[in-house]
C-alpha cells in the first residue's frame, strides 16, 4: 500500500459482523440481504467535503470525489468529483435525493455491449450518522443542511447504499462509509503566469481558503529541454518541493509544472485540486497517489536572467531567504539569487 497523505486504500468487512451498527431487519429475507452486504470504509480523498460559500451564510458548497472502481475494485465506471452548491436551509432528505439522482445518472449510463465487463452501479439510499466508527446515531433527514453538517460537534460519516448489477447476474449489495470534512483546505485556483528565469524565485498565484502554506505540499516538475511546450518530456517524480522554486542554469529551455496538495493549519489533507487522471487506473494498480492533483504548467520555458545587480535581500522564513535585483541603467550583469 502506498503511504501518502492522500490514500484511497479501503478497508473491507462483512456487515454481518456489525449487526449492532445497522437497523434490525423486518424479516429474515431482508436480513439475508443485509448480511450479504459488503461494507467498505473509504478514505481520503474519497470524502464528502463541506464549505460555506464565501460572502454568504445562506449557501454551502459540497465536493464528493467517488471512485468505486479504484477504491473498491468494482467493475463500474471510473467515477468523478460530484460537486454542488445548495441553500443551507434545504432539507437533508432533499439533498440526498438530488445526490442519489446525480450518482445514478452517471453510474447507470452504461451501454451494455457484448463482452463488456462494465456494470451498472445504482445508489438506493443515503444516511448521515455521527460517531460513525463507534456508536453511530443517524442524523434526522428532516434537518436542514446547516443543522445537519455545521451544528454537530461530533464526527460525521455518510453511508451510501448501492447495488452493482448487470450481465444478468444477481445484484451485489454494497455500503460505502465516507467521512465528512467540514471547512477543509480548499485550493480554488493556481496559476504560473510568469516568465521563469535562472536564479529568480518563482511563486504560484493561489486562491484558497483554510489553506496552510506551511503544511500544504508543492511538487515541482522540470521537463527536458524542448523548443515548445507540446514537445516537452516530463519526469514521473517531482524534481523538487516547496512553495518557491528557483530555476538553475541547467533548466534553461525547460518547462515547469506544479502540483499542489492542499492541507489546513492542522496538517489535515483537504479537497484535491483539479480532476483525477483516470487514465492512470490502467497503468498502475493502485496508481501512485495522489492520482488527483491537476498539474499547473508554465507556458514559457526557463530563460537566462537579464542584466541585474543586487537590490535587496532579507530572510522571510527560518530556512528560506529571498534576494531581489534591479536592472541598472547601463552596466552590471549577474543572476538573481
Amino acid at each position: 500500500m502506498h503511504k501518502s497523505c492522500l490514500t484511497t486504500a479501503s478497508a473491507r468487512f462483512n456487515l454481518a459482523n456489525l449487526a449492532s451498527q445497522i437497523p434490525l431487519p423486518f424479516n429474515s429475507r431482508k436480513w439475508h440481504c443485509i448480511a450479504r452486504m459488503i461494507c467498505t470504509k473509504l478514505h481520503h480523498p474519497c470524502c464528502l467535503f463541506v464549505n460555506r460559500v464565501e460572502g454568504t451564510d445562506s449557501k454551502l458548497q459540497f465536493h464528493f470525489p467517488l471512485f468505486p472502481r479504484h477504491s473498491c475494485d468494482l467493475p463500474v465506471r471510473e467515477g468523478r468529483v460530484f460537486a454542488s452548491r445548495r441553500d443551507s436551509s434545504e432539507a437533508l432528505s432533499a439533498f440526498f435525493e438530488r445526490l442519489i439522482n446525480n450518482f445514478n445518472r452517471y453510474f447507470d449510463s452504461v451501454k451494455q455491449k457484448p463482452g463488456s465487463t462494465i456494470r451498472q452501479l445504482q445508489t438506493t439510499q443515503m444516511k448521515l450518522v455521527s460517531n460513525g466508527d463507534a456508536s453511530p446515531v443517524e442524523v434526522k433527514p428532516s434537518l436542514t443542511l446547516e443543522e445537519a453538517f455545521l451544528a454537530s460537534d461530533r464526527g460525521l460519516q455518510l453511508r451510501v447504499f448501492c447495488e452493482v448489477c448487470g450481465n444478468g447476474s444477481e445484484p451485489e449489495k454494497h455500503q460505502f462509509h465516507v467521512d465528512v470534512q467540514v471547512a477543509p483546505a480548499w485550493l480554488k485556483s493556481c496559476a504560473l503566469d510568469l516568465l521563469p528565469q535562472v536564479g529568480c524565485p518563482i511563486l504560484p498565484a493561489l486562491d484558497a481558503s483554510n489553506f496552510s502554506l506551511e503544511h500544504s505540499q508543492f511538487q515541482w516538475f522540470v521537463s527536458k529541454p524542448a523548443t515548445k511546450l507540446t514537445d516537452a518530456k516530463w519526469p514521473l517524480e517531482p524534481t523538487s518541493g516547496g512553495l518557491v522554486f528557483t530555476p538553475k542554469p541547467e533548466h534553461v529551455n525547460c518547462f515547469l509544472r506544479l502540483r499542489v496538495l492542499p492541507h489546513d493549519s492542522m496538517a489535515r489533507p483537504g479537497i484535491p485540486f483539479g480532476e483525477a487522471d483516470c487514465s492512470l487506473f490502467t497503468k498502475v494498480s493502485p496508481p501512485d497517489l495522489p492520482f488527483f492533483g491537476e498539474l499547473v504548467t508554465c507556458k514559457q520555458a526557463v530563460n537566462h536572467a537579464p542584466m541585474q545587480v543586487l537590490h535587496h535581500s532579507r530572510q522571510v522564513l527560518p530556512n528560506f531567504s529571498l534576494s531581489f535585483k534591479a536592472i541598472p541603467p547601463r552596466e552590471g550583469r549577474g543572476d538573481c539569487s
